[in-house]
């Protein structure tokens, strides 16, 4: 092929194609510098999208984990027993006097 072919015509070829138009043309050209620049820059931005992705991935991992941590923290103290409120007698000064008294998991024990 000695001519550029027509946009849908390129646009419908495969890689394959491409690859053989290309050793075809390649054969007959001389090229400069910049073309391996912009070979080295092409495989530059590859990379750098695959390095995105592994990023985005570790980060939905991460979100992930962190709903789960929030899920199970506001479930457990839902779901834990709530402490029992009984009356009592506590020592005021020198008097005792009735009072309400936390009983359970989460009453602190008395002095």
């Amino acid at each position: 092929m000695g001519y550029s072919p027509p946009f849908e015509r390129l646009h419908a070829m495969t890689d394959d194609e491409l690859r053989r138009t290309y050793d075809g043309a390649a054969e007959n050209t001389v090229v400069g510098t910049g073309f391996y620049l912009d070979e080295l820059n092409r495989r530059a931005f590859a990379r750098a999208g695959e390095s995105a992705q592994r990023l985005a991935r570790i980060n939905a991992a991460v979100a992930i984990l962190a709903v789960v941590i929030a899920i199970v923290a506001i479930a457990v103290p839902l779901l834990a027993q709530p402490p029992e409120v009984q009356p009592c007698t506590v020592l005021v000064g020198t008097e005792h006097r009735p009072a309400l008294c936390l009983v359970g998991p989460f009453a602190r024990p008395s002095r």
